[in-house]
This record gives structure tokens, C-alpha cells and sequence, in this order.
């Protein structure tokens, strides 16, 4: 399909190259490419933005699995799609992204959907210690937390009960996994927050472990002890749509399917 979707393109006399998603990097990216079109799911299209943010280019996703929040497209649309980019008749985005930084190399991570803690091992749950701007939240006694920009609000956040926001709003989202508290519940933070999450022990020999995972793709181990900071990224991710269909009637769409 990506071939004949390139020749279309060659034909209305534009140009095109055709690349692997799993081992694409902005240099391979040709200098006057206007947009990068994404064929796959949500989640491909996570990695390829988030891969490519620092090209500036614009970026739209023709939805090849099942339910796609994020990709606009379907496979009966891309032609009439892309008649509509060769007419400029199109919309920018920018969304929002979180920076992770952590771990013993202190590196730092980007995400445009999400960053989620979850257990690792044999326990079936783990505390971890929440911190706002320097202040203590709370000890999440859970399955995990996750922390989601605006456009992963339909991913894993949706999934463990977070709730829907317009993925063009700037604020950070804070979701239990499976709370032991009972009256535990997201919680929607400034954009400018900066969330930190510590690993507690459970018991004695502190052996306890964690993973994260940030937007699904990049997963790492947390020890008892280490922290993790999560903030708004300075650093967005442009987003190109050809509808002019609102986000709460295209969300009526997508949950009717």
C-alpha cells in the first residue's frame, strides 16, 4: 500500500519516499518533505512523531489496525486525503509532549501519549510515592500509575478509568492502575506541574522492582528509591487534519464502531 500511495503522489507531481517506520530517523527524512504520512495505528504513529519532532513536520496517520483515536485517516480516505494536502486544505495541530527524566543515567525521555509505572516481578501491586512541584501527593498503594498528555487521554489512561480530554488542551493527567484506595481518582494537573514518582518498598529487603514505559515503547526498571520527573516538554509534535469535524463528534464516531 505505501508504494501505491507514493506513486499517487508521484503522479499528481509531487514526491515521495518510502521508509520503515522501525528504523527511520530524521536524517533519512528528505529536506523538502511537507508531510510525513503514517501508515499503521495509534501506536506507530506515536513513534514516528515522537522519532521526528525535531523536523518540524507536519505528520498524519492512516489507521490500518482497529480502533484509531489518533490516526485520522482510514484506507478509503488517503486519496481523497491527499488531493486535499496537493489544495493546502489542511489544519496544524501542535500537541503537547512530557519529558521523563530518571533512572541512573538521568536520561531524559520524551512521550506524546503517555508515561505509566507499573509492576514488575512477582508483586502483585507497589507504592509509589507522588510528588507535585516538590510537595507529597499522595502513596499510591496500586498496579501503577499513569501520567498522560491530552492526546494519550485515549490510550492506557482511558483504559484504567482516566477521563477524555480534547487532545489540543495543555494539562497532565495523573491516573491510578487498580488503586487499593477506593476513593483514589485521576487527577488533571497544570501543564507547567512537575510530577515526580518514587518507588516505596513494601517490605524489609527493599528488592522490590518497576517498570517504566514511556508511550508504550521505551520500557525501563525502577529500584526502591529512584525517582523519576516527569514535565511538559518544550519540545511539540504538529499534527496535520484534513476534517473539519470537531473532536466530541469525531469521538462519537470512534466509540460507535
Amino acid at each position: 500500500m505505501s508504494n501505491d500511495i507514493a506513486q499517487y503522489i508521484i503522479d499528481k507531481g509531487g514526491s515521495a519516499s518510502v521508509m520503515d517506520h522501525n528504523e527511520a530517523e530524521p536524517k533519512d527524512v528528505p529536506k523538502n518533505t511537507e508531510c510525513i504520512i503514517v501508515l499503521g495505528g495509534d501506536g506507530t504513529m506515536i513513534r514516528v512523531s515522537t522519532r521526528m519532532e525535531s523536523l518540524g513536520i507536519p505528520v498524519i496517520g492512516v489507521n490500518l489496525g482497529n480502533l484509531g483515536y489518533l490516526c485520522e485517516l482510514e484506507r478509503n480516505t488517503i486519496y481523497p486525503a491527499i488531493d486535499q494536502l496537493f489544495d493546502d486544505d489542511y489544519l496544524l495541530e501542535n500537541r503537547m509532549m512530557l519529558k521523563n527524566t530518571g533512572g541512573c543515567d538521568q536520561a531524559v525521555h520524551l512521550a506524546l501519549n503517555d508515561i505509566f509505572f507499573t509492576s514488575a516481578g512477582e508483586q502483585k501491586f507497589i507504592h509509589l510515592n507522588v510528588y507535585v512541584n516538590g510537595a507529597k501527593l499522595n502513596t499510591y498503594h496500586a498496579d501503577g500509575i499513569i501520567v498522560s498528555t491530552p492526546t494519550g487521554s485515549t490510550g492506557y489512561n482511558l483504559s484504567a478509568g482516566g477521563p477524555i480530554v480534547n487532545p489540543k488542551a495543555e494539562l497532565i493527567l495523573l491516573t491510578p492502575i487498580n488503586d487499593h484506595n477506593l476513593s483514589s481518582r485521576s487527577i488533571a494537573l497544570d501543564r507547567d506541574d512537575i510530577v515526580e514518582v518514587e518507588l516505596d518498598s513494601r517490605r524489609d529487603e527493599r528488592d522490590e522492582k518497576a517498570t517504566v514505559s514511556v508511550d508504550g515503547d521505551q520500557v525501563y526498571t525502577m529500584c526502591v528509591g529512584e525517582r523519576y520527573q516527569i514535565g511538559r516538554a518544550r519540545e511539540t509534535v504538529l499534527i496535520c487534519r484534513l476534517s473539519r469535524i470537531g473532536f466530541l463528534e469525531n469521538l462519537r464516531k470512534k466509540m460507535e464502531q
